[in-house]
């Protein structure tokens, strides 16, 4: 135990040593998109006394030298236009940067030594290239729909389906690169990302599933009212909005340009239309009007809006 102590012990000495006399100074990573300029700090306030601190690159290249006494600022012929240096901060800013300036920057004072204040690995990349969400096929009905679809960017691809309002969440990711699959009841949603940049390319559910709407459940006992209510407060334009049974029957058509409210003849005196919510009352619910009941538009397009699975239980 006692040399296993003492090994630590030089050990630790020896590394302490060695951080004295090469001022070493761990490495912080930083990603730069392609043209852009990123700003290096020196990340201390406690600077040791000084002649000349520099910032300098892997390629022996000293980008810039500040002179302590006299305040000069010094840059390198082929930094000129592409730096800032704060004299009082001394951080360096990296204009336009292009892969070609991938590497280590360290900034390094010199005086009574040498000391590597901070070192940088900046690695630049290119933004991410726009996904490609292409649908393979789609098929829908009044209460089902499926999209079968491919998610695509760069070497990535994610092949998936989309079913009654749902989509299992994906990602794949290759080297810097990810993609990611998500859904929404509005949209399919795939999402090309690196450490710098993101794009999307999105499809609206609503557009291709047309009509399809998912259902609601609702239970109401023998004898009561229940109240359908749209679900939403963003309808398309519309020429004519009805509410239908799975009986084929329109129990109200609101017509929108003349606000005229009509009923069908067996419901007339067991519904109330509101025809500023366009919800509908159902009233004295009876056992035989289980079923689905419906609101859609008529105008450009037909659309389902919501389909409610009305259960009437208890005693009739």
């Amino acid at each position: 135990m006692f040399v296993t102590m003492a090994v630590d012990h030089l050990l630790t000495s020896f590394i302490l040593l060695l951080i004295c006399n090469t001022g070493f100074s761990a490495e912080i990573s930083v990603f730069v998109k392609t043209g852009d300029s990123v700003q290096l700090d020196i990340q201390t306030q406690e600077l040791p006394e000084f002649d000349l601190l520099s910032w300098r690159n892997d390629k022996s290249v000293i980008i810039v030298r500040y002179i302590h006494e006299s305040r000069e600022v010094k840059l390198h012929s082929s930094y000129k236009d592409r730096v800032d240096f704060n004299d009082e901060t001394f951080s360096l800013t990296l204009k336009n940067m292009q892969k070609t300036d991938t590497g280590f920057y360290t900034a390094r004072t010199s005086g009574e030594s040498e000391n590597n204040i901070v070192t940088y690995r900046v690695s630049v990349i290119d933004a991410v290239d726009a996904p490609v969400l292409t649908v393979n096929s789609h098929w829908s009905s009044s209460d089902s729909c499926t999209v079968n679809f491919t998610c695509r960017a760069h070497d990535l691809m994610i092949n998936s389906s989309y079913q009654n309002n749902r989509c299992s969440p994906e990602e794949v990711t290759s080297q810097i690169n990810t993609l990611i699959l998500d859904c929404s009841e509005e949209s399919i949603i795939c999402n090309h990302s690196n450490t710098v940049s993101w794009k999307i390319d999105r499809i609206n559910i609503t557009q291709l599933c047309g009509g399809f709407s998912a259902e609601i459940s609702v239970f109401v006992k023998t004898g009561d009212s229940v109240q359908l209510d749209i679900q939403t407060q963003e309808l398309p334009e519309f020429d004519l909005l009805s509410w239908t049974n799975d009986k084929s029957e329109s129990i109200v058509r609101y017509i929108s340009g003349t606000k005229e409210v009509k009923h069908h003849s067996s419901y007339k005196d067991r519904v109330y239309f509101n025809d500023e919510t366009f919800s509908l009352t159902l009233k004295n619910m009876q056992k035989t009007d289980t079923g689905l009941y419906t609101a859609r538009t008529r105008g450009e397009s037909e659309k389902n809006i919501v389909t409610y699975r009305v259960s009437v239980i208890g005693e009739s």
